[in-house]
């Protein structure tokens, strides 16, 4: 069995797997094939089934295929040339979080509900099996198995999430974990073009739209990925953190002939108020939500908003 690498990285890179696979998948290898009904049962008889199989098995970058692969298995070089010390990881609804080179037989599992080989068929249920995951020994010994273990063995390390929206579904409760657990909420980016971002990460999801399919070419499958390869070569001799690539997403919108989110629009103190009572929950803190009301394109001052949030939060 392979082990992780002991080198920490300054940035991780996670991306999507690939439905596509270069290598034929055994009949028992799909997901499809189980007949539990029950979470739990099913993904111990998707372990067994993926540990006990006979079928070859090959490194992660080179199992996956199509136009958003060719570019994914290519990021950390892009991040490399940029001057960081990343490492790339894979989220998988078969074999979970594994690194690029982890090795693995050809499976077909996904998150997305109408597929044969869907792990579930509820927001739920495909949540419940990306924690069942993190609890498997997985196919590289010692390397994380979650998202939020990455941040818990490196804090101070920025994390850069590419993930298609039913992925980013899947990991809702990971990311959260995951965020919690940094020393800093700018440390966390999320590229997730399409799709209503779960409004517990919206402040982390980079406001990039299909409009920059004009600038980065290529199909809408590869738009998040091909996002990220732009915003990791602008990123060159930077800390790669959110605030970092937000200006490189500006960049990309202005090429675009988009009016960058960034630009933010005044607020009217109801505006403001409205705005709060909209997020609030009991864990919300002024700075938390001040971030994601700039994120979303609007403008108010720092103190004000912080006197406005208290007030808000005493009459509530």
């Amino acid at each position: 069995m392979s082990r992780v690498a002991a080198t920490e990285p300054n940035l991780h890179i996670v991306v999507t797997c690939a439905n596509r696979k270069r290598y034929p998948v055994p009949q028992n290898l799909r997901m499809q094939s189980l007949q539990h009904k029950r979470v739990a049962g099913r993904f111990d008889a998707w372990i067994r089934q993926l540990t006990t199989s006979q079928a070859e098995e090959v490194s992660a970058d080179q199992l996956y295929g199509g136009e958003h692969w060719q570019v994914a298995r290519t990021l950390g070089q892009d991040a490399s040339a940029a001057g960081h010390a990343a490492a790339s990881w894979v989220c998988s609804a078969g074999y979970g979080l594994v690194p690029i080179t982890a090795p693995l037989r050809p499976y077909a599992a996904t998150f997305s509900f109408s597929h044969d080989d869907s792990v579930g068929s509820t927001a739920e249920s495909i949540q419940s099996w990306w924690g069942q995951h993190a609890d498997w020994q997985g196919p590289v010994a010692g390397a994380p198995r979650s998202l939020a273990s990455l941040a818990t063995r490196s804090p101070g390390t920025n994390l850069l999430i590419v993930l298609s929206g039913m992925y980013l579904r899947a990991c809702i409760r990971d990311l959260v974990l995951l965020a919690e657990r940094l020393r800093h909420p700018e440390q966390l980016t999320i590229v997730s073009v399409g799709g209503s971002a779960p409004r517990e990460l919206r402040e982390f999801v980079l406001p990039a739209d299909g409009h920059l399919q004009t600038v980065v070419g290529g199909t809408l499958g590869a738009l998040n990925v091909r996002i990220a390869a732009k915003l990791l070569r602008s990123s060159s001799n930077t800390s790669p953190n959110r605030q970092v690539f937000a200006d490189g997403l500006a960049q990309l919108q202005r090429q675009a002939g988009q009016r960058p989110v960034f630009q933010r629009t005044p607020m009217t103190d109801d505006q403001v108020r409205a705005f709060i009572l909209e997020r609030l929950t009991e864990r919300s803190t002024h700075t938390a939500l001040l971030r994601q009301l700039r994120s979303s394109g609007l403008a108010c001052e720092q103190k004000r908003f912080a006197q406005l949030f208290a007030a808000t939060v005493r009459s509530r």
